[in-house]
């Protein structure tokens, strides 16, 4: 049985990258194959994802890492965690969102990254410090979502660097944020609740505090075509 750090899938489904400590495989999910290995320097990877032909890796010292998936070597370290640095014992990277080649990430400190991924020329800084951040999700390639362990949700406006609106969840320590088909609205879902919240960006506020509930736990959500 193999211990996986970090699991994730690529866009269209095809392939599926997982971590053991600092080895990072990709499984051909059609042939059952592992078409490639990764093995980081002495980096723990604890969370993975897929960002064009690229697996961006984050890893317990804080570091974001760029490969190619069908070739083992490093590109580059696309950024790092805290962004005002400071001396801590332990470091982590907390989330991702991908929106064709840009990438959000946040980590130890609260920071927020936007790179773009394949020039790495356009990179901006959303926020330099704040509470830990476990949800991000692009509405477009120019609006982003983040939400914080105490369940501050903020809307972003990427090129102009402002805060559009900010929300308050009707729970903490919100892990995922899901774009809803009416792009108006964006679904929430926090560790340890058992119900998913509906927010309108429009309107700054939550309208559905129980929309739906399960009996369980919910870990992850996600929106399928009919």
């Amino acid at each position: 049985r193999v211990s996986m750090s970090a699991v994730c899938f690529s866009p269209d489904g095809t392939l599926f990258a997982f971590a053991n400590d600092n080895l990072i495989s990709i499984l051909h999910l059609k042939t059952k194959q592992i078409i490639k290995t990764i093995k980081t320097s002495k980096e723990i990877v604890t969370s993975l994802t897929f960002c064009s032909d690229y697996i961006i890796a984050g890893t317990h010292r804080g570091r974001v890492l760029q490969y190619r998936h069908d070739n083992a070597a490093l590109l580059a370290r696309v950024c790092s965690f805290p962004y005002i640095y400071t001396k801590v014992k332990e470091n982590y990277v907390s989330s991702f969102a991908v929106e064709e080649n840009l990438l959000a990430c946040s980590g130890k400190g609260g920071a927020i990254f936007v790179i773009d991924i394949f020039t790495q020329a356009s990179r901006t800084v959303l926020l330099e410090k704040g509470e830990r951040i476990d949800a991000l999700a692009f509405l477009d390639n120019n609006k982003l979502v983040s939400a914080n362990v105490s369940g501050k949700v903020i809307v972003f406006d990427i090129e102009s660097q402002v805060q559009l609106c900010s929300i308050d969840a009707p729970f903490s320590k919100i892990t995922q944020v899901v774009k809803m088909p009416n792009s108006n609205f964006i679904a929430l879902v926090a560790k340890e609740s058992s119900y998913i919240a509906i927010a309108d960006i429009t309107k700054a506020k939550i309208v559905h505090s129980k929309y739906i509930e399960f009996q369980s736990n919910i870990n992850k959500i996600l929106l399928a075509n009919e």
